[in-house]
Parts: structure tokens; C-alpha cells; sequence
């Protein structure tokens, strides 16, 4: 490995001030359905059979295969939708229904640690970042005709 400077070492630290960093966090949020302990068929328990932890065990193996329909247990559901309560089913605390959208560009933003309570959505992301980067928006795509 080649060793790098200090100068070049904090250049190359300095240029990250000037990058713009997206990390969205999560899918929709977790869902409750896989019960207390989770479930081979993730449709057993919404047709309301119970799966007993030895089956789900006795199939072990073939959980994430073209036999399994599996899902994790409702506490791994609850943690992924943290800090919110709750999971997709109960939107009333807004648990799997709003995820955290972290943004850093320590040269442009400057309220650092700053908190918006204010919603978006996944199409937001690519015009803000094509707007940072002063690129217009295609009009067409692979011959497509773009929306706004």
C-alpha cells in the first residue's frame, strides 16, 4: 500500500466537506406479521394459521429458498422501525410508514445535526441531487418521455 502525505491525507479529508452524502434508511419499515417468532410462510399468519417454532425449526434449511415464504419476528420488526412505534399495520404512530432520511454536505448545509419534520418521499431524491449537481432534468429516458 502506498503511504500518502499528511497534506495529501487531509486534502483528500477536506474534499469529503464538499460531498454530498444520501443514506435513506429502510424499506417502508418492518411488518408484523411474522408473530412473537417469526414464521416459514409468511402467509400462515395472515390466513390465520399459527406456525409452531418446530416447524419453523424442522425447516431451518430452507428458510430464504424457493420453498420458504419467510419473515422475522415481530421484535426485529419493531427494532427496524425505530425510532417510531409500532410496524405497517398499526400507522397510527407512524412505524413503517416514515424512515429517517440522512443527508451531510458540510459546505452547503450548514444547520449540522439539524432535524426536518417534514415528509418525502423516494422520487424527491434524484431531481434534489440533480439540482445540486446544476443538471436539468432529462425530458426523455431511453426513449421514454419523462414526467415532472
Amino acid at each position: 500500500m502506498k503511504s500518502v502525505g499528511f497534506s495529501t491525507l487531509w486534502s483528500r479529508l477536506a474534499s469529503l466537506n464538499n460531498t454530498l452524502v444520501i443514506c435513506m434508511i429502510g424499506d417502508n419499515g418492518g411488518s408484523l406479521e411474522g408473530s412473537l417468532d417469526g414464521c416459514f410462510n409468511e402467509y400462515a399468519p395472515v390466513g390465520g394459521f399459527t406456525e409452531d417454532p418446530a416447524y419453523v425449526l424442522k425447516h431451518l434449511d430452507e428458510i430464504g429458498g424457493p420453498k420458504s415464504y419467510n419473515l422475522y419476528p415481530v421484535g426485529w420488526s419493531w427494532a427496524t422501525n425505530t425510532p417510531f412505534q409500532w410496524g405497517k399495520q398499526v400507522a397510527s404512530h407512524l412505524g413503517g410508514t416514515r424512515n429517517p432520511l440522512v443527508i451531510a454536505w458540510p459546505d452547503r448545509i450548514k444547520d449540522r445535526g439539524g432535524i426536518r419534520f417534514q415528509f418525502h418521499h423516494v422520487i424527491d431524491i434524484a431531481p434534489t441531487i440533480l439540482a445540486a449537481a446544476g443538471i436539468p432534468e432529462p425530458v426523455e429516458v431511453n426513449g421514454v418521455t419523462q414526467k415532472p
